[in-house]
């Protein structure tokens, strides 16, 4: 027989003071959450990021006869934890890294919760609130990573059934037809769409831990293998059509096709494990009154607090990101010529990076006798969100365009006269005739040089606590490597051990100005 439920006297006003705190967290990071809502419209990636909220809503909706059964204890932990999450978010604004201000934003909901109900219901919100991080677009940077992964795992079936072909990098190299692997097929739609449902189905069918955790590898396992099948069937079909086959937008829709038609395979199989007293467990039947009263003032005096914490972090960033003073009379100047090295009125390559919002650039080119190398370089003189250097905006190629082609990228050290240099390598091959391209990047920001754009980040921020700009370039050293990857990585170090103090002299006589 079902226990009678009795809701914990207080109840009305404490919502009222948790509502407001949660209308007030998203008046003052607006710009953060409308920076998510603009990808889920943007991306067919992170489209599912529209049912998030909703989602995490009704489930909490199920678990409103536990919610209400239970005293408020406001925490003070998570009054702390707010605070982390606040510094968090500045810092992260500060550098103009939007994913983490976005997970720094998400994370002050539960922790929001954690302050002004306490840890017991938020651990009976646990799911619920925890789930509320697939709204953030995150895992762009796996899209390289796992058209890699594709690419070599097609490259094995085609030749598991006798198809002679050799790849390199993303592309697959046949006898009747060359294929790029792009960004679209590298699998990472199919990868967050379905971990994201398989969450919710494992938390719904299922109340063993083991079950739960089982099904949500699965979904993430199964979408892979039918993702590398996918680029497989395409590419097999492009070959015995001789082309005429799966070239155009019609293995986009195939591939659709085959997501779904997976998942619910996998949804299908999934019910024949489920576990059905997870119904009685979201409806939180049998669970007592709690005995303990907390008065209305404690609840309120917390979520004072609790406002007053997550006010500080847009009211810092404002003060910190008010724009500096500086010289309107200033130019990026092409790097001098130094040692054996001479500029040259060649034009080496039509070939240009992608650096979105920079202040200025420049493209030279340089020769010593038969050896001609191109130097890019964009400038940036106060960093902030949308005009930085280190962004996923900014990259080697637009894909889209489907002029260029990455056959691989690797970090690689070049070692010069008394330093070295980290820098990333990536080679380009045009898709319409034979041009290849050997390009080594990496960036400056405040004097320093490094390829690591968790560094780059890191002194930026530094710098802009400290009152500074903030300046910072993004440098791309370009190499024509016809003769060879060898003979142009061999190039590529001539040019920096002697040309390396002058593109950075050419940088510090802009910085700061």
């Amino acid at each position: 027989m079902e226990k009678e439920f009795s809701a914990h006297p207080g109840w009305g006003i404490v919502l009222a003071s948790l509502l407001l705190g949660f209308v007030c967290l998203f008046a003052l990071y607006w710009e953060t959450a409308m920076s998510m809502v603009a990808i889920w419209r943007r991306s067919d990636t992170f489209a599912h990021g529209f049912i998030i909220l909703p989602f995490s809503g009704y489930l909490i909706w199920q678990l409103r006869y536990t919610i209400i059964s239970i005293s408020p204890k406001p925490s003070p932990w998570g009054l702390l934890i707010l605070i982390m999450l606040v510094l968090a978010w500045l810092l992260s604004d500060l550098a103009g890294v939007i994913v983490t201000k976005q997970f720094a934003f998400v994370a002050m909901i539960p922790a929001l919760v954690i302050t002004v109900l306490g840890w017991q219901i938020a651990r009976v919100c646990s799911f619920p609130l925890i789930y509320l991080f697939f709204a953030v677009p995150f895992g762009e940077f796996l899209i390289y990573p796992m058209m890699r992964v594709t690419t070599i795992m097609s490259a094995a079936m085609l030749s598991g059934i006798g198809i002679p072909l050799y790849y390199e990098g993303v592309e697959i190299f046949l006898a009747t037809t060359t294929w790029n692997v792009a960004e679209g097929c590298s699998g990472l739609r199919y990868l967050i769409a379905a971990t994201a449902l398989g969450t919710a189905y494992a938390f719904l069918f299922y109340q063993s831990i083991f079950r739960r955790v089982i099904f949500v590898i699965a979904s993430i396992v199964v979408p892979l293998l039918a993702n590398w099948l996918r680029v497989f069937i395409i590419v097999w079909l492009g070959h015995i059509s001789g082309g005429k086959l799966s070239t155009g937008y019609d293995h986009i829709l195939y591939g659709w096709v085959l997501f779904a038609v997976v998942i619910l395979i996998l949804f299908w199989v999934g019910m024949y494990w489920r576990e059905d007293s997870e119904k009685e467990a979201l409806r939180g039947k049998g669970v007592n009154v709690a005995s303990t009263e907390v008065s209305n003032w404690t609840v309120n005096v917390f979520v004072g607090l609790a406002l007053v914490v997550i006010a500080i972090g847009p009211l810092w960033a404002q003060a910190a990101l008010q724009p500096k003073e500086m010289s309107s009379n200033w130019r990026l100047e092409p790097p001098a010529a130094h040692g054996s090295w001479q500029t040259s009125e060649l034009q080496m390559t039509d070939w240009r990076p992608i650096f979105v919002n920079e202040d200025d650039e420049l493209f030279s080119t340089y020769e010593n006798g038969d050896k001609v190398v191109g130097l890019y370089i964009a400038y940036y003189r106060q960093q902030n969100q949308g005009k930085e250097v280190v962004s996923s905006s900014n990259r080697m190629i637009e894909e889209n365009k489907r002029v260029w082609s990455r056959g691989f990228q690797k970090a690689i050290t070049i070692n010069l006269d008394d330093t070295s240099l980290k820098a990333r390598m990536t080679l380009l091959k045009a898709r319409r005739d034979n041009r290849c391209l050997l390009t080594s990047d990496w960036y400056w920001v405040e004097g320093h040089s490094t390829s690591n754009w968790l560094v780059a980040k890191g002194i930026e921020v530094f710098d802009k606590l400290l009152g500074g700009h903030g300046s910072g370039a993004g440098i791309v050293v370009v190499v024509n490597c016809a003769e060879g990857k060898e003979a142009a990585e061999a190039t590529t170090a001539a040019f920096l051990s002697e040309m390396l103090p002058s593109i950075e002299v050419s940088l510090d006589n802009v910085r700061g100005r």
